[in-house]
């Protein structure tokens, strides 16, 4: 049993790469949840990085939900409700659960689909507010 559970707020560890894309108004996309079971076998030959274990098969347990995004208004649902009206992304990362990068993956795409505004500093954190419009509610 792995520790590691993933959550939808990681998702945005991937779309960092083509955060400017999001907002396309004909781009959208659907990111869904599995459950898997990977088998692994221990070889003296094996990956050096992960100790001789190699994963020999990987099976689809689960579906456990799919989700879909069309622009930064539903990007941004994924803020959570308790958010204060400025916001750091280490105040993201705590309401969220999430690691300090994952929340600052988090505002840099909600920023670029223009869900979040940049409004200024608190020493060296750029401080966040929703943007202007009751599309971006969370």
């Amino acid at each position: 049993r792995s520790p590691r559970h993933g959550d939808i707020c990681d998702v945005f560890t991937e779309l960092v790469g083509i955060a400017e894309l999001l907002a396309h108004p004909h781009l959208e996309v659907e990111v869904v949840l599995v459950r898997e079971e990977e088998y692994r076998i221990h070889s003296s030959d094996g990956p050096w990085r992960r100790k001789g274990w190699m994963v020999v098969e990987r099976r689809l347990v689960e579906i456990v939900e799919a989700v879909s995004f069309h622009g930064g208004g539903d990007l941004a649902r994924l803020l959570p409700p308790d958010l204060p009206e400025a916001f750091t992304t280490a105040d993201l990362a705590l309401q969220t659960g999430l690691s300090q990068r994952t929340a600052q993956q988090m505002a840099y795409c909600l920023r670029k689909v223009g869900a979040i505004d940049g409004v200024g500093k608190v020493g060296n954190a750029v401080t966040y507010r929703l943007a202007a419009g009751e599309a971006y509610a969370p």
